[in-house]
């Protein structure tokens, strides 16, 4: 019995098929890998940023006492590697617009009302707000996107008194699941990051 190959048509709609379903999964694979890549990310700056905190507090003290000390600025940074000092403005630190969660574009040099920025050796942009409580925020990729707050920008509370023993304590208090992408900027998704290890709310 003589064998049979496969016709032309037979191949053209194997390979029509294949494309579909490559179609629909890789988009999914990509998404997927770059969330990965952006929860890796926030996890790491998060983590080199609280040991920083541990090695000053050897020398200055617990750190919600340091307004006491002096610049609580200037003491997070002993221990951090800053390659370039953008001092009060944003700009070359940080990209020039960024968006919320629910998509509002805003500028983060009118935003900001002030503090200074600067960027660390690994390419992250930190911004210190230091007052009665600072607000660090931090884009761990610098100026390349996607510049979102949740994604690659978020921010870190330390309040400047004994009333809050905890880094981003605030945060954690005031964050469940329910409620990321309700929040204002990305506090709550860096906690929602820290618990879960994933950017599952960005289906919500």
């Amino acid at each position: 019995m003589p064998l049979r190959g496969f016709t032309l048509a037979e191949v053209l709609i194997t390979l029509g098929i294949i494309g579909v379903v490559a179609a629909l999964t890789i988009p999914t694979l990509m998404q997927k890998t770059n969330r990965n890549e952006h929860v890796a990310a926030a996890k790491k700056f998060y983590a080199n940023f609280t040991n920083a905190v541990k090695q000053a507090e050897v020398e200055h003290g617990p750190w919600y006492k340091w307004d006491e000390n002096g610049n609580v600025n200037e003491i997070l940074l002993e221990n951090m590697k800053v390659v370039k000092d953008c001092g009060y403005t944003t700009r070359g630190c940080f990209a020039n617009s960024y968006k919320y969660l629910d998509g509002e574009q805003f500028d983060p040099e009118a935003d900001f009302d002030s503090g200074y920025s600067y960027v660390l050796s690994d390419g992250a942009s930190i911004h210190l707000d230091y007052g009665y409580d600072t607000i660090v925020t931090f884009d761990t990729n610098g100026l390349k996107g996607p510049n979102q707050y949740g994604i690659d920008l978020f921010d870190i509370y330390m309040y400047a008194s004994n009333s809050r023993t905890k880094i981003n304590e605030f945060a954690f208090n005031i964050c469940d699941d329910s409620n990321v992408m309700t929040s204002p900027n990305g506090s709550c998704a860096l906690v929602y990051i820290l618990k879960h290890g994933n950017m599952d709310y960005l289906d919500e």
